[in-house]
């Protein structure tokens, strides 16, 4: 199996667990009445095709249908996790549906990640970026609620304005990306280690008292923003560390040739003067 078939394999089999969770009898009895159990197997079955026809198109090399289609699943299946996984939808906790649904997630992330891979953009690098905006985006939605309700507390706000920030950041490096522009790497390290700093405090805030104590979609996704952001900076730092490194090397060699003539001129000037010395004697 090649690595370009791995993410549609996932997205089948985390598919496949989800909809055997869908049809057992606990989730079927309690979510048959809400229409969360038909939503669910409509996420199900659109997955479960687009996953089979990126399996083909990796095996026929038919790469443009593979990229048309992995837009659509990281949305579908991102909406649909946000909904099934709510405080009143049928995997509020965690269960195999739970991490059926976050699973196939992942697996669509990755298969984007295999679409936009660039020379210049390494898959880690790339993974950690989506991971860290997806991460931010579901914080945003399971904190929403506590704002509403009117919770003002330094926790919550900090949560809150974090998230946003944290989406604003990720959005405006993707319209540049995609208009040919891009930050300089040694920004982009600064920048991501500012935020994966803002993120510790935001996990060790949010999931050791209120308001994520509990594991849910709040807990896995503060979490998941340090474990991206963290990825994402080092990426960045050792890239900056290796053309630095590069440089240094290329300065070293470009002195070593300079010295190299100078001492090459030299000896050719001794040489001359060594034989008009024997001219002259003679």
């Amino acid at each position: 199996m090649s690595q370009k078939q791995l993410p549609f394999t996932g997205i089948f089999m985390c598919a496949s667990t989800l909809l055997i969770a869908l049809l057992s009898t606990s989730s079927a009895s309690h979510d048959i009445k809400s229409g969360y159990w038909l939503y669910g197997i409509y996420v199900v079955g659109i997955s479960i095709l687009l996953s089979l026809l990126g399996i083909f198109s990796v095996v026929s090399k038919k790469d443009k249908v593979t990229h048309m289609s992995n837009f659509f699943l990281i949305t579908w299946n991102l909406v649909g996790a946000c909904i099934l996984t709510s405080t009143s939808g049928p995997f509020a906790t965690t269960s195999n549906g739970y991490f059926g649904i976050w699973g196939m997630v992942l697996f669509s992330v990755k298969a984007v990640t295999f679409s936009l891979h660039r020379e210049k953009l390494t898959i880690t690098y790339l993974n950690a970026l989506h991971g860290f905006g997806i991460s931010s985006v579901v914080l945003l939605i399971s904190i929403i609620p506590y704002v509403k309700r009117g919770n003002t507390s330094y926790k919550v706000v900090y949560i809150f304005i974090t998230s946003i920030l944290t989406i604003s950041l990720m959005g405006t490096m993707v319209i540049m990306g995609s208009l040919g522009y891009s930050f300089p790497n040694r920004m982009k390290a600064i920048l991501l280690s500012i935020f994966f700093v803002a993120w510790i405090i935001l996990a060790n805030f949010a999931t050791f008292s209120y308001p994520f104590l509990d594991a849910g979609n709040g807990y896995f996704a503060s979490w998941g923003g340090v474990i991206a952001s963290m990825l994402a900076a080092l990426e960045k730092i050792s890239q900056c560390y290796r053309v630095s490194m590069t440089k240094t090397s290329l300065q070293e060699d470009s002195n070593k040739s300079e010295s190299s003539e100078v001492l090459s001129g030299r000896s050719k000037d001794d040489d001359s003067v060594d034989t008009n010395d024997t001219i002259e004697e003679w």
